[in-house]
C-alpha cells in the first residue's frame, strides 16, 4: 500500500464524508420528511419526500471551489393523495369499496418496455377527464398529469422547466421562505435569515410528480428470488425493501410509440434503505464513482453515464463481493472492482437496472459502438493506473 491508498480515507473523511457525518445528512432527510408526512396528512395534502443524493447524505459538497464536482442539486418527490393504484382486477371491488372519494388505476406492466407500466382508469374526477387517452375499450392515465397536478408553480418566480419526469426551477433562499407564507404555514419565518450567505445559494430543484404502489411489482419478482453467493443485502434490509414498494413517474420510454400513456417504475425508498445499509468504505466507493464520473467520464460519454448509473453499479458489485472485500485498506480495488462492472457493462451495450434486470439503462441504439472501450481509451488508463483519476 503507497502513502496515496493509506492516506485516501482519510483525506474523504476530513472533506465530510465519514460515516458519521453521512449518517446525520440522511437521519436530517428522514425526520424532515417524517414531519412533512404528519403536517400533509393532517391537512390531506399531498406528501413531498426528499430523495437522492441529498437524502442519501451523499450531496453535500465537498468545499465551495469543488461545489461543481457535487450533487448539489434537491431532487423533491410529490406523492398525490388523490390516487389509488391497484395491481389485479380481482382487487376493483375491494378498491372501490374502500377508496371510494379517490381516483383508481390499474397498473398494467408493459411488457414491451421492462420497468414502464400504463395505467388503466377506472374511476377518474371528472376535471381530470382530460388527463386520459381511450385506447379501445380501455381508458390510460397519460403522464402529462404532473403538469396539471404541480399547483405549486404559480409561488415560484422563476421560470419552470420539465425534463423527464421532473419540473426543474432555481429557488433562491428569499423565494423558499415566500413560498411557505403563500402556501398557509403557520411557522414563523424571518425572511432576512434566508439572505445570509450559505454554502449553495441557489437551491436547484427537481420536483416528481408520483403515484405510489404498496406491493412490491410482479416484474421484480426475480430481485425478490435471485440466488446471491454473498449476504447482501442482508435478511432484514431484504424484506424492508420488499415491504416499500414503488413509484410511478411521469415519464415514458423514449423508444416507444405510446410514451405519454407510460409511466416509469422507480425504487427510490428501496434504494434510500440499501444505502443507509452502506459501511464507510462502501460510502467512499460511491463518492468516489460519483467524482469520477463528473470530472472524468462526462468527457468521454457525455450524458450517457449519470449519478444514477454509478448508483447501480455499486449495487450490483455488493451483491457479488463479500463484506471482507469492502475494508478501508481495499478501498481503490473497491473503485476498481466497480469500474470494470461498468467496463463491461458499457461494452456490452447493456445496463441492467438493479431491480428489474429486463430494464436497460444505456437503451441508446450508438451507445456501445461509441463508447466500446479502445486500448487507448480513458477506460484502460483508468483501469491500469487507476490513482491518476484519484490524484
Amino acid at each position: 500500500m503507497d502513502l496515496i491508498e493509506f492516506h485516501l480515507p482519510t483525506i474523504l473523511k476530513a472533506c465530510g464524508t465519514s460515516l458519521s457525518l453521512v449518517n446525520l445528512r440522511q437521519n436530517e432527510a428522514n425526520y424532515a420528511n417524517k414531519i412533512g408526512n404528519i403536517i400533509e396528512n393532517f391537512r390531506n395534502e399531498s406528501q413531498a419526500m426528499i430523495v437522492g443524493s441529498t437524502a442519501e447524505g451523499l450531496g453535500t459538497a465537498i468545499d465551495r471551489q469543488y461545489k461543481h464536482l457535487s450533487s448539489s442539486d434537491t431532487d423533491i418527490i410529490l406523492i398525490s393523495s388523490d390516487f389509488k393504484v391497484y395491481e389485479h382486477i380481482n382487487e376493483k371491488n375491494i378498491v372501490e369499496t374502500s377508496y371510494p372519494t379517490l381516483n383508481h388505476v390499474l397498473r398494467v406492466p408493459d411488457k414491451t418496455c421492462p420497468g414502464y407500466a400504463k395505467l388503466a382508469v377506472s374511476q377518474i374526477r371528472s376535471d381530470l377527464q382530460e388527463c386520459c387517452r381511450q385506447k379501445g375499450r380501455t381508458s390510460f392515465l397519460k403522464n402529462t398529469l404532473k403538469e396539471k397536478s404541480l399547483e405549486f408553480k404559480k409561488h415560484c418566480p422563476n421560470d419552470l422547466t420539465i425534463h423527464g419526469p421532473a419540473v426543474n426551477t432555481e429557488l433562491f433562499p428569499r423565494d423558499i421562505a415566500s413560498f411557505f407564507r403563500h402556501s398557509g404555514s403557520t411557522t414563523p419565518i424571518n425572511v432576512a435569515d434566508f439572505d445570509r450567505e450559505s454554502d449553495y445559494g441557489i437551491e436547484d430543484t427537481d420536483f416528481v410528480f408520483c403515484l405510489k404502489g404498496d406491493k412490491w411489482p410482479p416484474e421484480a419478482s426475480e430481485w425478490a428470488i435471485r440466488k446471491r453467493t454473498y449476504n447482501w443485502p442482508t435478511e432484514e434490509l431484504f424484506d424492508n425493501i420488499i415491504k416499500s414498494g414503488y413509484f410511478l413517474a411521469g415519464v415514458g420510454s423514449k423508444e416507444s410509440g405510446e410514451n405519454e400513456i407510460q409511466w416509469r417504475v422507480s425504487f427510490n425508498i428501496a434504494e434510500q434503505l440499501m444505502i443507509e445499509s452502506f459501511n464507510e468504505t462502501q460510502i467512499h466507493c460511491i463518492m468516489l464513482l460519483k467524482l469520477l464520473k463528473t470530472s472524468q467520464l462526462s468527457k468521454v460519454a457525455g450524458k450517457n453515464i449519470t449519478s444514477y448509473t454509478m448508483k447501480t453499479i455499486m449495487f450490483w458489485s455488493l451483491e457479488e463481493t463479500s463484506d471482507e472485500f469492502w475494508q478501508q485498506s481495499n478501498l481503490l480495488c473497491c473503485v476498481c472492482f466497480c469500474m470494470s462492472k461498468l467496463k463491461d457493462f458499457v461494452g456490452k451495450g447493456f445496463l441492467p437496472n438493479y431491480f428489474i434486470r429486463e430494464r436497460n439503462h444505456s437503451s441508446r441504439p450508438n451507445f456501445r459502438l461509441t463508447y466500446k472501450p479502445e486500448p487507448d481509451n480513458s477506460w484502460r488508463v483508468f483501469l491500469k493506473i487507476p490513482k491518476l483519476a484519484l490524484v
